[in-house]
């Protein structure tokens, strides 16, 4: 597992979901006020530690897949 992700989980569980709030790490980037890079990166070293994409990336921004979905759901329980 990539340890920098399993250092600050839950910074990056709650990417995670700005990110399927408003569909677009651009505003997941803003929300947080870090750089759009970072929370791609973050995102992207989660997917790589669970196996599987959690985002359909497109021009127009991102999109959950069912793997993403299931991720959120788990998320949202843990913030509530």
């Amino acid at each position: 597992p990539n340890i920098s992700i399993f250092g600050n989980i839950s910074g990056t569980f709650l990417l995670l979901l700005y990110a399927s709030k408003y569909k677009s790490f651009v505003k997941a980037a803003k929300e947080k006020n870090i750089a759009v890079s970072a929370v791609s990166k973050r995102i992207l070293d989660l997917e790589k530690s669970v196996g599987v994409n959690l985002f359909y990336r497109k021009n127009s921004g991102v999109e959950l897949t069912p793997a993403g979905l299931e991720m959120q759901k788990h998320c949202t329980e843990i913030f509530n």
